[in-house]
């Protein structure tokens, strides 16, 4: 597989977004089509309910949130990430 790289940039997020998420992020990028959300915690990212309707009043593709998973004896992952298309209003979850 060969996916684009859309390199984002620092920036800082809207109210709407924050509001839309329910979540504060440690950080927000931003490239041509969507947001990137770091979080605090994987849990949280796992927990995230979003306002879709708000989200889909933002002018992008997409919102991805996402945080680096506490290693643990058991920990199989490196990150969670969810990617929520604002349009179609679908909601992805991997980990």
């Amino acid at each position: 597989m060969d996916f684009p790289a859309r390199t984002d940039v620092a920036t800082e997020p809207p109210n709407q977004l924050v509001d839309a998420l329910g979540v504060t992020p440690t950080y927000v990028g931003k490239n041509q089509t969507d947001y990137l959300d770091e979080l605090g915690s994987d849990q949280e990212v796992i927990d995230v309910v979003p306002d879709f309707r708000r989200l889909a009043e933002l002018p992008m593709r997409g919102v991805i949130v996402t945080a680096v998973v506490m290693p643990t004896a058991s920990s199989r992952y490196d990150f969670v990430s969810r990617f929520f298309l604002l349009q179609v209003r679908v909601s992805m979850k991997t980990r």
